[in-house]
């Protein structure tokens, strides 16, 4: 009975391309109980402070959704935007994941891990700004592989074509990989079109951990729960500690400090820039581009010490 209802299933995802013949690795190997996904957050984007923060995705627990037995997906919070539910609903087979939307009432073929090269799959999702339902259509540039904690995973490089209900459609590049999904965002698909978001939005995934692979970093990317507050912190400030010249130009010099510091730069976007110790009471920032930055200075405790914002003439 249940193949019975994958086989149901697979034609309302609009599979196109060569048929795809895979083995069957059981059911709901995605997701495993327990596995976790932190995605990297930036919010405030239309006003100041600016918070980078991160989402996390934790599949919970079994459950039964129009008689399919499939993971729930809880979250600690959403895109603003997206318009997605409270909870998601997965389920694997065939090396594919299929994903329940609540408004069409049906799962669909979200990923297709055994794909190949020209490879094609659609799927179905309501559009927010123009009522309507909306196609994605995933096509499989090239594959390759991740290493994640000495496991190899398939890695998928596909574009997405959103035919948008309004008429028209937008395309992007994605990367899609085994255990973790999108590499970007589980679920990497517009769910408005002339809707304009001022809210917060995915900037990729920092971490994915089950109990299978550990705990996988993404090279590059911000601890799994890192956070960052842009706004000026008057109770880390140390009176006697001043910065000059703001705007800064070849450097920065620091007075107040008695001991070994060090520091750390960040752009508007909460990634860290520059870092090191600092000299004869000197930072170099020759090497910043033009902008605005976040300056924190650390003791030998790697106590935060002092935080404001730096502007690069």
């Amino acid at each position: 009975m249940k193949t019975l209802k994958i086989y149901l299933v697979v034609p309302i995802c609009l599979l196109f391309g060569k048929s795809i013949i895979a083995q069957d690795l059981g059911q709901n190997d995605f997701a495993p109980i327990g596995a976790k996904w932190y995605y990297d957050e930036l919010a405030g984007m239309g006003w100041s402070p600016y918070v980078v923060d991160y989402i996390l995705y934790t599949s919970e627990k079994d459950t039964i959704i129009n008689g399919q037995e499939c993971r729930k997906i809880i979250k600690r919070h959403d895109i603003d935007c997206f318009f997605r539910p409270k909870n998601e609903f997965v389920y694997s087979r065939h090396d594919s994941v299929f994903f329940y939307d609540e408004k069409i009432d049906t799962f669909q073929l979200l990923y297709n891990f055994n794909a190949e090269a020209g490879d094609n799959w659609s799927f179905l999702y309501s559009d927010i700004g123009e009522p309507g339902i909306d196609t994605l259509n995933v096509h499989v540039d090239s594959i390759g592989s991740l290493n994640a904690n000495n496991q190899i995973l398939r890695l998928l490089y596909v574009t997405n074509t959103a035919h948008l209900s309004a008429g028209y459609k937008r395309q992007y590049q994605a990367r899609i990989a085994e255990k973790t999904g999108d590499l970007f965002f589980m679920f990497n698909f517009d769910h408005f079109s002339n809707l304009v978001c001022d809210g917060n939005l995915s900037r990729g995934l920092r971490c994915y951990e089950d109990s299978d692979i550990g705990s996988y970093h993404i090279p590059g990317m911000e601890a799994c729960d890192y956070t960052l507050l842009w706004t000026d912190i008057e109770s880390d400030r140390v009176t006697d500690i001043t910065i000059y010249p703001n705007p800064v130009g070849e450097s920065i010099c620091i007075t107040g400090i008695n001991e070994i510091a060090s520091f750390k730069i960040y752009n508007i976007s909460g990634k860290l820039i520059l870092s090191g110790t600092v000299k004869d009471c000197l930072i170099k920032t020759n090497d910043l581009d033009k902008g605005i930055y976040l300056l924190r200075i650390f003791d030998s405790g790697n106590n935060l010490m002092y935080s404001d914002k730096i502007i690069k003439q």
